[in-house]
């Protein structure tokens, strides 16, 4: 798995591809006298499968196995596509492979390997000038592939590779990490490209390959000849992203907030995340804007780093190379974040027990990526950080308030009631003629009532409203009302005002001084795509015609990729709720919070982030 590290607590991807074997063809009659099977017939072949890691040469930066459970491989297919180009070929047969190679591994191994040899039904060539078959692997596919045969009575029957390509799965990330209560990670096919991107323009003569081409000289009567002879080499990713997050507890920054004494990060949840994915991850140029550029030579002018394709071969002796972009189901959609319209949302207020804790424990999302057009808030998957705040100020128990959002002023309850009381005396003024004639009421004859009150919607955190207004006449010395009104009026009043004031008056109540953070994931953040605000008069954040080419893959979270967020300090008070993602860019001309993020065979990402 991929690691990277980026700035503004994003998040970042990798990919793993599919090739094909460079070994020697063996044709009919050839090595030890092997006999090629014809098209039609039942024969073996060889290949080799590997688990997303660096093979065969030294791990390059950026790249992390992961953990045990990440590689554990519990079930096995293979797809076997048959056409005269990837894109066109069409599914022949699915078979079920042996997976005794991977569970041989030391168990304290996790970078992973297995050669395989299956006998197929080679598919037929009628009709076809110059069909080339091409395998599709499948690690732990937790039920969601046809069993064993030709597809038939499945969406997958008779399918090109095109098509299955774009089979979107409404899923939630649990389906696509265990089944039967054990780890089970679906992985497939990684999309490759032929020649070396980074410092290199890649070549216009490249190509994306998903599939892997089976040599069709390399399928043998008998399993011996195969075994001896690979036919292809398959390489598989997995079709999460996984996030960590870690955290320095009470480093402020030098510029802090003085009512700031210290923090402890008390964990962090995933908001925003998909709900829908494809099987392998699409990368089909066709699905790009016309006029813009094959995105594998994208490179941001200023960082002269062609980023979406991998500068080192996936292995020694090879012409694949990662890649590292992604079209996901809603890639040019926009998700409407107060109904969830297309991502998983989170509750406003987050329980203890839903968190997770600040170190190595992960969690995993569905690959969610968009367009220049589209990184905006909504859009955007993003790591929310909860920290308990120590406040000078706060209530014996943690609890603090803010008025209209000022972090310069600490209110505790009491204070907050003071506030509103005296607002409404003032208004009180103004109408007090028409109830009394003679009488001097003053605040404590107020009583208030917060929406926070023990068991309301707000006991737990949040954005707090007045939800009572009573007057009581106590002592009030020579009161005289005026004809026909009395205290019953008077409290109408207060109640009438409640809408008013609670419209000037945003009342931020953070219960057990717990705030949180919002951090949009960048996948590739600051050194790959460089980012600076307009000037000059310009009020787009991203207004180069050249934006793709600049900052397509800024944000979102990809595939097989190691995004780990460290908060490195603090330096304000955060939300008291979880805020609601808008329509502003993920890059806002207007920023309010710092942050830096860096993301981690897995591909790893990560970001730095002051909060």
């Amino acid at each position: 798995m991929k690691l990277k590290y980026l700035f503004s607590m994003a998040m970042a991807g990798f990919l793993f591809g599919a090739c094909s074997s460079d070994d020697v063809v063996v044709g009919d009659g050839g090595q030890d006298g092997a006999v090629a099977v014809q098209p039609g017939e039942e024969g073996f072949l060889s290949m080799s499968i590997n688990l997303p890691t660096t093979v065969g040469v030294k791990r390059a930066a950026g790249y992390d196995d992961g953990t045990p459970d990440e590689y554990q491989v519990n079930s096995a297919k293979l797809l076997v596509f048959s056409g005269e180009s990837e894109a066109a070929a069409t599914l022949h047969q699915v078979y079920d492979l042996d997976v005794s190679a991977f569970t041989k591994n030391d168990e304290t191994q996790i970078t992973s390997s297995a050669n395989i040899v299956q006998d197929i039904l080679v598919p037929p060539t009628v009709g076809q000038q110059a069909p080339t078959f091409y395998a599709m692997v499948v690690l732990n596919d937790n039920g969601l592939l046809p069993s064993e045969g030709d597809a038939s009575g499945t969406e997958f029957h008779q399918k090109t590779f095109k098509e299955v390509s774009e089979l979107a799965k409404d899923l939630d990330e649990n389906t696509l990490r265990t089944h039967g209560g054990n780890p089970s990670f679906f992985m497939s096919n990684a999309p490759m490209y032929s020649v070396a991107g980074g410092t290199t323009r890649p070549a216009d003569n490249g190509k994306v390959t998903t599939l892997a081409e089976i040599d069709q000289t390399k399928i043998f009567q008998t399993e011996l000849e195969a075994r001896q002879n690979p036919a292809v080499t398959v390489y598989v990713e997995r079709a999460l992203a996984k996030v960590t997050v870690k955290a320095d507890n009470d480093k402020l920054s030098a510029d802090a907030n003085e009512n700031l004494v210290g923090y402890t990060v008390s964990g962090w949840t995933l908001d925003n995340t998909n709900k829908s994915t494809y099987l392998v991850r699409n990368v089909a140029p066709e699905n790009l804007a016309t006029a813009q550029p094959a995105w594998w030579q994208y490179n941001n002018t200023r960082a002269d780093y062609y980023r979406f394709v991998d500068v080192a071969a996936v292995e020694t002796g090879v012409s694949f190379y990662r890649t590292h972009f992604g079209i996901d189901p809603n890639y040019a959609v926009d998700n409407v974040y107060a109904t969830g319209s297309l991502l998983n949302k989170v509750a406003k207020t987050i329980p203890a027990g839903d968190l997770t804790p600040a170190g190595e424990t992960p969690r995993y999302c569905l690959e969610n990526t968009f367009d220049v057009k589209h990184m905006t808030e909504q859009n955007t998957t993003r790591v929310i950080v909860a920290a308990t705040l120590e406040i000078d100020g706060a209530e014996g128990n943690g609890d603090f308030y803010l008025l209209n959002k000022n972090t310069a002023t600490i209110y505790q309850k009491a204070g907050v009631e003071n506030e509103v009381k005296r607002l409404w005396m003032n208004y009180f003024q103004t109408i007090i003629s028409t109830y009394v004639k003679n009488g001097t009421f003053t605040e404590d004859n107020v009583t208030v009532t917060l929406s926070n009150a023990t068991g309301a919607a707000q006991a737990n955190g949040g954005y707090t409203t007045v939800t009572g207004i009573v007057m009581n006449d106590n002592n009030v010395a020579d009161l005289e009302y005026q004809d026909g009104k009395n205290l019953a009026d008077i409290n109408a009043a207060a109640a009438a005002y409640l809408p008013t004031l609670n419209e000037m008056l945003t009342i931020s109540y953070y219960k057990g001084g717990v705030a949180y953070y919002p951090v949009l994931i960048q996948h590739f953040g600051d050194t790959e795509t460089p980012w600076t605000m307009p000037t000059g008069g310009v009020m787009e954040s991203y207004p180069d015609p050249n934006a793709a080419n600049n900052w397509l893959g800024r944000y979102g979270v990809l595939r097989n990729t190691w995004y780990t967020v460290n908060v490195t300090g603090l330096k304000n008070i955060g939300f008291c709720e979880v805020p609601d993602a808008g329509v502003r860019y993920d890059d806002p001309l207007n920023q309010y919070i710092a942050v830096e993020i860096h993301i981690l065979p897995w591909a790893t990402r990560s970001q730095d982030v002051d909060l």
